[in-house]
């Protein structure tokens, strides 16, 4: 089950993880972390209840086309931050029961 609590300890990881810069920034939703910051409570226990109730959806994930050096470009997709919270979730969970999700090729769970 969603804890509040344990929502929470993602978003500040996510909040520590941060800068100045990054914590300003828009996801897909138009949400900032210092926007959901504002309200964290209250965004928190919607993320609690619709996980409750399976009823949370993931968004679509939004693509940034990075210039490499080789004129080339790469194909970033960023998830939004409430998604990056219950990501951030499920990936301590599976840590606590003892799985690893190391992946050479992917920075995703880094």
């Amino acid at each position: 089950a969603a804890k509040i609590k344990n929502l929470e300890l993602s978003f500040n990881a996510l909040w520590s993880e941060g800068n100045t810069y990054t914590r300003k920034q828009q996801d897909s939703n138009y949400e900032s972390l210092e926007s959901i910051k504002k309200n964290l409570d209250s965004v928190l226990k919607k993320i609690a209840n619709q996980l409750k109730s399976n009823e949370y959806e993931f968004s679509l994930l939004t693509p940034y086309f990075i210039k490499k050096d080789n004129n080339k470009f790469r194909v970033i997709c960023a998830p939004t931050i409430r998604d990056k919270i219950v990501q951030k979730r499920i990936y301590a969970n599976l840590i606590d029961k003892g799985y690893l999700l190391d992946n050479e090729i992917s920075y995703g769970f880094n």
